[in-house]
């Protein structure tokens, strides 16, 4: 009875002058959509009827509908086209009254259960209102295999980032700790339990009482075969002793300032029980700056209450006093910041102490059986290492491998042969 096409325009119900829909125009779309939607549950009763979509709307009348379907935007019937695929395209031409053939739907982010989701117009010259197709699991494979390829993109561009952050981080702390120590914090009171000093308490059977409990929290560094990747530390604590009644934990650089960066607890440390029963303190320097660095010894007590006199009651960490080990490790590891969503992907990231550099990894079984063998190099200090945990057969790994890395620096003509944690 009225001509829609002018009195959409006449309405101005693509956009109104400060960008957006106008009320009339959102009205306009919502009847549209409603229309839409009813004809889509019609075609999907006659598909359930007659195993197969009709040839055209006109089919559903009078069964599922009682008229052909109307495109509220022009007036004429919806749009409609059977596949050859058993699919179909459903859509309105839009506010623009513009029949763009359904090419105003644009790629989806994402299919879930085997539909597009509806477009949306866009305002960008595609305003058809087109009702999501099935989906072929061809189509869900490939969108789904796009997602995954975002998303490792973006997880690798992450995990750089905080490589890089980490880096820069420990060579400022390191830088910091080594220009002054005065902000460096030490314990000089000790708290007591049952009346006994902590020192007591903790100590090895075979030592001797000591002083204080700064006496068995002073570092010191024993050959185990491992070094330089890994630094081992014997304290006289009794290492069951120590499970019972604290937590230690390793400082490197803990220069005590606001903008210090990252914890300066170490990335890799383990506490160990040595034959003796002593507490071994095992460091992996890999992830931490070449050169110099200030380390110290941390006690957390595990129920402070439970102690007395000679402490602060804000303060359940006990520090011990300072010492300085160097590294002297040719590259820094960045921890692993892998998605876990890729579990069998692995990346290794590295500094080296000098721009060019060659590294060959090697991985092994315990038993000594060769898995995989990978060579990569670098110009900018930087290596990245990626692998699957596939052999070069395309087999599985075993559950525990180790890894070896060959770095050759050609500049300076050094090299090293490094265990990996």
């Amino acid at each position: 009875m009225m001509n829609i096409r002018q009195l959409l325009r006449a309405s101005q119900l693509y956009s109104s002058p400060g960008g957006g829909r106008t009320i009339s125009g959102r009205a306009a779309d919502a009847e549209t959509r409603r229309r839409i939607i009813v004809t889509a549950i019609a075609l999907e009763r006659y598909r359930l009827a007659h195993r197969e979509y009709p040839d055209s709307l006109a089919h559903l009348v009078p069964a599922f509908l009682k008229s052909a379907p109307a495109d509220f935007m022009d007036g004429q019937p919806l749009r409609y086209r059977k596949n050859a695929d058993g699919r179909y395209l459903l859509y309105s031409v839009g506010l623009d009254c513009t029949d763009q053939g359904g090419a105003g739907r644009v790629p989806t982010r994402r299919i879930q259960r085997g539909f597009e989701p509806p477009m949306m117009p866009d305002g960008a010259g595609r305003t058809e209102n087109v009702w999501p197709m099935r989906a072929t699991d061809a189509e869900i494979e490939a969108q789904r295999e796009q997602q995954r390829s975002e998303f490792n993109q973006r997880a690798r561009e992450q995990a750089d980032n905080q490589a890089e952050w980490h880096w820069r981080s420990t060579t400022e702390r390191q830088s910091r700790a080594q220009k002054s120590t005065a902000n460096l914090r030490v314990s000089h009171h000790e708290p007591t339990l049952n009346n006994k000093p902590l020192g007591e308490i903790l100590k090895s059977p075979s030592a001797p009482i000591p002083k204080s409990i700064s006496d068995l929290m002073s570092l010191k560094a024993i050959t185990t075969g491992r070094e330089p990747e890994t630094v081992t530390f014997e304290l006289p604590i009794h290492y069951e002793s120590l499970c019972r009644h604290a937590t230690i934990s390793l400082l490197v650089d803990p220069v005590q300032d606001p903008d210090s960066g990252p914890d300066s607890m170490a990335s890799e440390i383990t506490a160990a029980a040595a034959p003796n029963g002593n507490t071994l303190l095992i460091w992996s320097a890999l992830y931490e700056a070449p050169g110099p660095h200030t380390l110290q010894i941390a006690l957390d007590l595990n129920d402070a209450e439970s102690f007395d006199g000679g402490y602060e009651k804000n303060s359940e960490t006990i520090l011990g006093p300072t010492t300085t080990v160097t590294n002297s490790n040719l590259l820094q590891l960045a921890p692993p910041f892998d998605s876990p969503s890729t579990p069998n992907n692995v990346t290794v990231r590295a500094q080296t102490v000098e721009p060019n550099a060659h590294c060959r990894a090697q991985f092994f079984s315990r038993n000594g059986k060769l898995l995989k063998t990978i060579e990569t190099s670098t110009a900018d200090h930087l290596l990245t290492i990626d692998w699957n945990h596939k052999t070069e057969s395309g087999e599985d790994w075993p559950l525990t491998f180790r890894t070896t890395l060959e770095l050759t620096l050609p500049d300076s003509k050094r090299s090293q042969t490094l265990r990996l944690p």
